[in-house]
């Protein structure tokens, strides 16, 4: 059978063998190897039509293997996701996550008076500080993912609290 448009959704194997997505002239999903040559894991109305369901394999060195293999493979190259927690009142502490990850950013939704947001690497305001971040006026900082390594410590202070949201993961 002729193959359909491909789609962009390309990955590879540990040997090196590239797979991408790609549908046949009846609008069946494949797995095609690098050399176009399309495999027994064909997807028709949500199952796999050589095996009975999507069977969890990995794709071979010809490029062969089923349409979950693939996708794991391109799914398992995009970065985790991130978390966020808001805090809407002066706090004297929280960890918003116990162990290592990394501090994405944070935004002032609703502005406070006289108020700051301090963010620790620790699970207190023991650990070392990461930043004092002045929360009087709305906005957001992008952190660029600077790491921690024991947790994050939020301590909100001042006059009139801020609405903070913390983005981290």
């Amino acid at each position: 059978m002729p193959q359909g448009p491909t789609l962009a959704a390309t990955a590879k194997n540990p040997s090196g063998v590239a797979g991408f997505l790609a549908t046949d002239s009846s609008g069946n999903l494949k797995v095609a190897g690098q050399s176009g040559g399309t495999t027994a894991a064909t997807v028709a109305n949500g199952a796999d039509a050589t095996q009975g369901a999507i069977a969890d394999t990995a794709w071979t060195g010809t490029g062969s293997g089923t349409v979950v293999a693939i996708l794991k493979a391109i799914f398992g190259r995009l970065p985790p996701s991130n978390s966020a927690k808001n805090y809407a009142a002066n706090t004297a502490g929280d960890a918003a996550k116990t162990g290592a990850g990394v501090l994405a950013g944070l935004t002032i939704n609703t502005a406070g008076a006289t108020s700051t947001a301090t963010l620790y690497d620790g699970t207190s305001t023991a650990g070392t500080k990461l930043a004092t971040i002045n929360t009087t006026a709305v906005g957001s900082i992008n952190f660029n993912n600077i790491a921690f390594a024991t947790g994050l410590f939020v301590v909100l202070a001042g006059g009139t609290p801020a609405d903070v949201t913390v983005v981290y993961r």
